[in-house]
């Protein structure tokens, strides 16, 4: 069996540089999330080569370059499997070394003496590599280049040389052709099959970049680095929005909107803010703040079980419209109207439910202050109370409409945000603190469920495996078993040798000499019964049965065929064997007629129920008709800590966490922190849910960048 798992610690000693804890894990996952994109990636890339060498097969002149392609074709076929594991592991391989600086020369650096000993196969190979991670480079330069600084700054280093980016192009082409290799390609296929890639490559691994940088962004990795403000591309109003957005500079670029947006003639009020200190620190005038403290010890403190929609209005409009709102100055007034804005986002996002908006409506004086305060608080997602508005969405995400306020999370996130409007004065350290007081909170939360996860992720590798060896063994049995075999034959091979395929692949893998030897037996058993026509091949069945009946007795001790069974099937094919070697028709009861197998007409989920005493999975995979594949490309992109939403037929909603994904078929495990049960369900089956819609993919955005994302689409449409 390939072995596509490779170690959970990326091992950076001796030598290589040293780095925390937190990012080895984020490491890792970058690895493993390639790694399984790669193997869709090739998958589909496969199907494609496959259509495209029959099709050239089909207009080729010559007969040996037509045999060849078929050749390839019937290769890519038995091999793809293996090829897509392969690349999988010499991917992860590949990445590990391009970390610790050692990787090997990349395919194309050869020097004149290696040429001398190079085949010319193998360095047109080389040189089809080079070519395809070239192309590569030069359509995905944006997000190769995020992903080197990225990548750096986890390792803690200046940015080195191109290679060492472990998602370089180089670093693909190498675990392309170690896959290749290892495969058991030769070299005129290996250059066919590199040159049949080229062509797919920008398409395919393209969004798998686009996948890591936003699996390093989820992390706060260097988030500010792209200048990229969601869709703010289209229209930009006038010469100096579009400088903002070149430099980065959120409030500046809120400002240009909102002025913009103003009607013609407005009058702006006169600049009133007094400044103090140096760059985006401020501090509005003493009766504007004096107004801002009052308001905030007003608001009512505590969770409120039911909120009202007064408890989740926007007071910062009223704010506005006092006098004290009236006499702000040109940059004051612009910040209470964008903070304004943005609670107007989050008092109206469908995805909130109506509690959590009562708490983060709290913290509207809050953040207006923040704001007023500092106005890189618009453009830094790494600003504390960025930070702690982040902290809160996710962990929200936990909760649909219905919220349980005996939730540990959600008593938790209460105490923060009374913490916040109680004390809150001008310091945002207060934020920091309280940032990582959540944060521990939620991850010794999320620590608590972990041996939940680890057991039921047991329970899936298992079935994972299993449900392999299911389809390992259905593929070898299913042309001796659709073909007019007796019925104890027939019977023997879809029981008691299908049970004992499917040990030898668990136990021994597929590559052993257990499976193969009961191939083989398998392979005689049905040319054992076959009809003989002449003395020779009467006389062939006669040397062939004792070590025949052997074998089948071999594989009836493994798998613990009790007697009465065992002796049944020996007499039957005693009876088939004699007729046989009498030249004449088996007895009509051991020879009936070949039923159909039942065709299926429409795709149909399979539920099975996995349990080991303390959790429970339903593992759901999805029955296709033959020939009929379903497209994975909505589900490609969920990554681990996303959440999905399953809607019952009593119009409510259950939501779960995804909490790991398999590295073999990329299963999903979906948990509930509340509860014991979970989903193990196929990309497929996913896939499926989601067309049908009985399941939603939950928006991972923050309430913050969400509001300011929409607040920016309604500026620059006005």
């Amino acid at each position: 069996m390939v072995a596509t798992t490779y170690s959970n610690v990326i091992n950076l000693q001796p030598g290589g540089p040293r780095v925390p804890a937190t990012a080895n894990r984020i490491l890792l996952e970058c690895r493993d999330l390639g790694a399984r994109r790669l193997r869709e990636a090739l998958r589909e890339m496969l199907q494609k080569i496959n259509e495209d060498l029959l099709k050239r097969a089909d207009v080729a002149k010559e007969t040996d370059e037509r045999r060849f392609l078929h050749s390839l074709k019937d290769s890519l076929t038995d091999k793809g499997g293996r090829l897509e594991a392969q690349l999988a592991a010499h991917w992860g391989r590949e990445f590990d070394a391009a970390l610790k600086g050692s990787q090997t020369k990349a395919p194309g650096d050869m020097l004149l003496e290696d040429m001398k000993i190079v085949e010319y196969g193998e360095m047109d190979e080389e040189l089809a590599l080079k070519s395809l991670a070239r192309r590569l480079d030069d359509q995905c330069k944006e997000e190769l280049y995020s992903l080197g600084r990225r990548f750096d700054y986890l390792m803690g280093r200046e940015s080195e040389a191109e290679t060492d980016n472990p998602v370089a192009p180089e670093v693909l082409s190498l675990a392309i052709q170690g896959a290749l290799r290892d495969a058991g390609f030769d070299t005129k296929s290996r250059l066919e099959l590199c040159n049949c890639l080229e062509g797919y490559v920008v398409s395919q691994i393209g969004p798998i970049y686009h996948a890591i940088n936003a699996q390093l962004l989820q992390h706060n990795i260097l988030p500010n680095l792209r200048r990229d403000y969601g869709r703010t591309s289209g229209h930009v109003p006038n010469k100096d929005l579009a400088k903002n957005i070149e430099s980065g500079d959120m409030f500046a670029m809120l400002q240009s909107l909102v002025t913009s947006a103003a009607p013609p003639g407005a009058a702006m009020p006169g600049m009133q803010t007094a400044r103090a200190g140096t760059g985006d620190r401020l501090v509005p005038a003493a009766h504007v703040w004096a107004s801002l403290e009052t308001l905030q010890h007003n608001m009512v403190p505590g969770a409120a079980a039911q909120p009202t929609a007064t408890e989740i209005s926007n007071v910062l409009h009223h704010f506005r419209a006092s006098d004290v709102g009236q006499g702000l100055g040109q940059i004051d007034a612009i910040t209470v109207d964008i903070v304004a804005m943005l609670f107007d986002m989050i008092f109206d996002d469908r995805e909130i439910s109506d509690p959590i908006k009562a708490l983060v409506g709290k913290l509207q004086i809050p953040v207006l202050k923040v704001a007023m305060l500092d106005r890189s608080f618009f453009s830094s997602k790494a600003h504390p109370t960025r930070r702690l508005l982040d902290l809160i969405s996710r962990a929200a995400l936990r909760w649909g409409q219905q919220v349980s306020h005996d939730d540990p999370v959600y008593r938790k996130i209460a105490e923060i945000i009374d913490n916040v409007h109680s004390n809150f004065k001008q310091d945002t350290a207060l934020f920091e603190t309280l940032c990582s007081d959540l944060q521990s909170f939620l991850a010794a939360h999320e620590d608590a469920s972990t041996g939940n996860v680890s057991r039921a992720a047991l329970l899936v590798v298992q079935r994972e495996l299993e449900e392999l060896a299911d389809m390992a063994v259905d593929c070898e049995l299913k042309d001796w078993l659709a073909s007019s075999l007796p019925h104890v034959v027939a019977d023997m091979l879809d029981h008691e040798w299908r049970a004992l395929l499917r040990q030898i692949h668990l136990d021994d893998g597929p590559d052993s000499d257990f499976w193969k030897s009961a191939l083989t037996t398998a392979g005689e058993l049905v040319n054992s019964v076959l009809p003989k026509r002449d003395a020779k091949e009467r006389q062939a069945l006669v040397r062939q049965l004792s070590p025949l009946v052997k074998q089948l007795s071999i594989g009836f001790d493994r798998i613990g065929i009790n007697d009465d069974r065992r002796h049944a099937l020996l007499d039957a094919l005693f009876s088939l064997h004699a007729a046989s070697l009498r030249g004449s028709e088996p007895p009509p009861s051991l020879h009936p007629a070949v039923e159909p197998s039942p065709v299926i007409s429409e795709p149909s989920f399979a539920s099975k129920a996995l349990e080991d005493g303390e959790v429970t999975v339903e593992s759901i995979s999805v029955k296709l008709p033959v020939f009929s594949t379903v497209a994975c490309h909505d589900v490609g992109a969920l990554q681990r800590g996303d959440w999905v939403e399953y809607l019952q037929q009593d119009g409510a909603a259950i939501r779960y966490r995804l909490s790991w994904i398999s590295p073999q078929r990329g299963i999903f495990l979906l948990t509930n922190p509340q509860s014991p049960h979970a989903l193990a369900i196929s990309p497929e089956a996913m896939s499926l849910q989601l067309q049908r819609g009985e399941v939603r993919i939950l928006p991972t955005e923050p309430i913050f960048d969400r509001a300011l994302t929409r607040t920016i689409d309604i500026l620059q449409a006005a």
